[in-house]
């Protein structure tokens, strides 16, 4: 609630997240968050119409754009991570100590889960990836 409450959508926060330190290729931010360049593409139109992002062609190569926080966008990350810090700090803190450190191993055991494989399964022998060529 914390994000939508700021007009954004939670997928337009993680990219503001993603370039709150730095700038990125859009297709290395594509990659970053698991979406297609053409999705990124749209979330960046729209923190674009915000005048959150701004977009360049990266100079070593003009069919690439690079994306970056304007000024008003490294200000409303500011803004909405402090609130987003209050909401789960007021969340937190209903549990007593113990129910936290509950918390906190579930959390640890989560991504100890997922680090180092993302959200697919790895490649085996039984499962190669193909490369079809289109039948002329």
């Amino acid at each position: 609630d914390a994000i939508c409450c700021f007009g954004l959508t939670p997928a337009q926060y993680y990219v503001l997240e993603t370039l709150a330190d730095e700038s990125m290729g859009v297709g290395d931010l594509a990659r970053a968050h698991g979406v297609a360049i053409s999705t990124m593409t749209r979330v960046l139109q729209g923190l674009q119409a915000k005048r959150l992002v701004a977009t360049r062609q990266e100079p070593r190569d003009g069919r690439r754009r690079q994306a970056a926080l304007t000024a008003r966008g490294k200000q409303r990350w500011r803004t909405i991570r402090q609130a987003v810090l209050a909401t789960e700090a007021r969340i937190f803190n209903q549990f007593d100590s113990r129910g936290q450190q509950a918390i906190v191993t579930a959390i640890k055991r989560l991504l100890e889960g997922f680090n180092g494989r993302g959200c697919c399964p790895p490649q085996t022998a039984a499962s190669p990836v193909t490369n079809r060529r289109r039948k002329r």
